[in-house]
């Protein structure tokens, strides 16, 4: 398997592979990577100190386990799993738009995120500024939990006649905008299940 790693104050402008990308990245030091573009990310880890400017993948699915100071955009012409965890200030995620489901994924920043949007959202959690919560515990329930003024600027769902769009999934952040989730699940066999905030626009 190949490894790319860059170190010190290197960075890496651009990145492309026409097919599959399931490689471990390591960018230290604050190294960045601006424009990466794929087929498909089936796999691998990913360390960024820095901040990545554009992830395109093309053709397939984005399921990796990323970990970045942030992110400018991300672009999926298929579905997202795995985990992205952004750790700036700020605004850490300007856009995720994926054509597919957001499904099994783990979508956690320390900062802001802007524009998100999908057909489906499964078994996923999108939170910012929360903190770590007791086990069990999947969504905020006092003013501790948020640790940190972040905002979710809106997440947009399709509606889809007879498919549940949002389902055992849950949303939160100091301050919610924008929500269109189409047809909620609302009987989630006693699982947690929806968003919590203390503001919601």
């Amino acid at each position: 398997m190949r490894s790319w790693a860059c170190w010190s104050a290197a960075s890496i402008a651009t990145l492309t592979d026409s097919a599959n990308f399931s490689d471990n990245l390591t960018l230290a030091g604050g190294a960045s990577l601006g424009t990466f573009t794929a087929a498909s990310v089936p796999g691998g880890t990913w360390s960024i100190a820095g901040s990545a400017k554009l992830l395109n993948v093309t053709k397939g699915d984005l399921d990796a386990t990323i970990t970045a100071a942030s992110i400018g955009a991300i672009r999926i012409k298929g579905n997202l799993a795995g985990t992205l965890n952004l750790t700036a200030p700020g605004t850490d995620l300007t856009t995720l738009a994926v054509t597919g489901s957001i499904q099994q994924a783990s979508i956690t920043a320390a900062g802001n995120i802007g524009a998100i949007s999908a057909t489906s959202l499964t078994n996923s959690e999108i939170y910012a500024g929360i903190g770590d919560l007791p086990v069990g515990q999947v969504l905020p329930n006092t003013a501790t939990d948020f640790v940190a003024a972040s905002s979710i600027k809106s997440v947009n769902l399709k509606t889809v006649k007879g498919v549940d769009t949002f389902s055992n999934s849950d949303i939160a952040a100091a301050l919610l905008g924008n929500l269109s989730l189409g047809t909620i699940q609302t009987n989630n066999s006693g699982n947690p299940t929806g968003v919590a905030a203390e503001n919601i626009a």
